[in-house]
C-alpha cells in the first residue's frame, strides 16, 4: 500500500500518540512496556517501505510528542480533577483511566464511571522522573505535566518548588507550564518570591525531593543556581488555559502580572469566542499590568468534540497581529464550522466535505481527524509562531 502526503502525516501522528502513551506508562510493568513496544514496531515495519525520511526520523520514544507547540513532555506529577467545561473531553483523563488498573501507574488516580473516564481528584508526585530533564542533553521545549496540573490543590508548595528547582537547574531547556488554576499559581509565586532567595529555596526543595526518592543530591541543582539564574526563571514560560470568554476573563485576572519570562494563553479547546484585546494591550483598553506574550488556539478533537467556529481563530490571529504578539494555531478540531454558504475558505481542497449543522453553520469534515494538518486549512490560518 502506497501512502500520499496526508497518509504519511497520519501515520506519524499515530506513532506519536502511541509513543506518548508509552512515555506516560514508562515505569509500569515490563509486560505492558513490551506490548506497547511491539505495537510501535508493527506500525513502523508495516509502513517502512512507504515512509518518507521525515516519517522515519525523530528522537527516541518518550522524547517526542504529538503536541505541535512543544517538543517533549515531562510528567513529574500524575493525577488531576476537572475545573470547567474545557476539561470534559480531556485526553489525559482518558489515557489515565486506561492505565488505572492494579499495578499500573494511574492506579487510584482515574477510573471509568458509566463508561466515561474520570479523574478521582487525587494527585501524586513521580519522584523517579523528577530528574529527567537534567539527563536530556539536547535543548528542547518541554511541556510540564501533560498528564496533570502543576498547581493542583493536592500538591504542596514544597512539591511544586521541587519541580521548579529542576527547571532552574536545567537551563538549556525551555519549560512550558500550563494551568487551569492560575490563582494557585500566583499564590505559589508569591510564596516563593516572598523569601527573597528564590533560587536557593528551589534548589533546596529539588535536592530534598531527589534524596527522598533515593536518587541523591544532583550536584547541578545547586551549582547552576544562585547569581547565575535570575527570577523569574528565564527558561520557564507560564500559561493558563481558557475555553471561552468567561474562563479567559477570570483566569487572566488571576495571573496578569505574574512573574514569568513568557506569559501565554492556551485557548483550547475553543468552545466560544474570546476577546483578548485587553490582555494584548490594544484597542480601547488601557495597558494591562503585563500583556500576553503568546496565544495558542485549537479546536476540540476526539469523541464528543464540540464545534469550532473558524472565525474565532481568525479573530485571534488578527488581534495578535495588531499587538505584535506570537500566535500558534494548533488545530481546527474535529468539527470546524463556517458560515452557511461561505465555502471560500475550503474551496481549494476538493476532498473537504460539508454538512449542515443548523443555526446557519456548515460543518467541514477534514481528512485529519484532529484538524491538525495546515495543508487543509485556509492560507491565512496557517500561523505557527513562537514567542521571541
Amino acid at each position: 500500500m502506497r501512502l500520499g502526503a496526508g497518509g504519511y502525516q497520519r501515520l506519524t501522528q499515530s506513532i506519536a500518540r502511541t509513543a506518548a502513551i508509552w512515555a506516560a506508562i514508562a515505569d509500569t510493568n515490563t509486560t505492558t512496556i513490551a506490548a506497547t513496544r511491539r505495537s510501535i514496531g508493527w506500525l513502523l515495519s508495516r509502513f517502512a517501505r512507504d515512509a518518507t525520511p521525515s516519517a522515519r526520523s525523530g528522537g527516541a520514544v518518550g522524547e517526542r510528542t504529538g503536541i505541535q507547540w512543544t517538543s517533549a513532555t515531562w510528567n513529574p506529577v500524575r493525577g488531576c480533577s476537572r475545573v470547567s467545561e474545557g476539561c470534559r473531553h480531556c485526553y489525559a483523563e482518558v489515557v489515565a483511566a486506561r492505565f488505572s488498573g492494579p499495578g499500573l501507574p494511574y492506579e487510584g488516580l482515574a477510573r471509568r464511571v458509566g463508561g466515561e473516564a474520570r479523574w478521582t481528584g487525587k494527585v501524586r508526585m513521580v519522584p523517579e522522573h523528577l530528574a529527567d530533564p537534567l539527563r536530556w542533553k539536547k535543548p528542547r521545549r518541554i511541556f510540564v505535566n501533560s498528564m496533570s496540573d502543576l498547581f493542583h490543590e493536592g500538591l504542596s508548595f514544597e512539591q511544586i518548588a521541587a519541580v521548579f528547582g529542576v527547571m532552574a537547574a536545567a537551563g538549556r531547556h525551555t519549560f512550558q507550564v500550563l494551568t487551569k488554576r492560575p490563582q494557585r499559581a500566583r499564590e505559589f509565586l508569591d510564596w516563593i518570591g516572598g523569601a527573597g532567595n528564590e533560587c536557593d529555596l528551589l534548589g533546596d526543595h529539588a535536592s530534598e525531593a531527589l534524596i527522598a526518592a533515593g536518587i541523591g543530591v544532583l550536584e547541578p541543582v545547586h551549582h547552576r543556581l544562585g547569581s547565575r539564574v535570575g527570577w523569574p526563571l528565564p527558561n520557564v514560560q507560564l500559561g493558563f488555559s481558557a475555553e471561552d470568554q468567561d474562563t479567559f476573563n477570570a483566569r487572566w485576572c488571576q495571573i496578569a502580572g505574574a512573574p514569568a519570562a513568557v506569559l501565554f494563553c492556551s485557548y483550547e479547546p475553543a468552545l466560544g469566542p474570546v476577546n483578548a484585546r485587553g490582555a494584548l494591550g490594544i484597542g480601547d483598553y488601557g495597558p494591562p499590568p503585563r500583556r500576553l506574550d503568546w496565544i495558542i488556539v485549537g479546536g476540540e478533537s476526539g469523541p464528543g468534540a464540540r464545534p469550532f467556529n473558524i472565525e474565532w481563530v481568525r479573530s485571534t490571529i488578527d488581534d495578535c497581529r495588531e499587538a505584535g504578539v506570537a500566535c500558534f494555531v494548533k488545530q481546527l478540531g474535529a468539527k470546524p464550522t463556517i458560515a452557511d454558504g461561505d465555502y471560500r475558505d475550503f474551496g481549494f481542497a476538493p476532498h473537504v466535505t460539508f454538512s449542515g449543522t443548523g443555526q446557519g453553520r456548515i460543518g467541514c469534515w477534514l481528512r485529519d481527524s484532529h484538524g491538525g494538518d495546515p495543508d487543509e486549512w485556509p492560507a491565512d490560518l496557517r500561523v505557527r509562531e513562537f514567542p521571541a
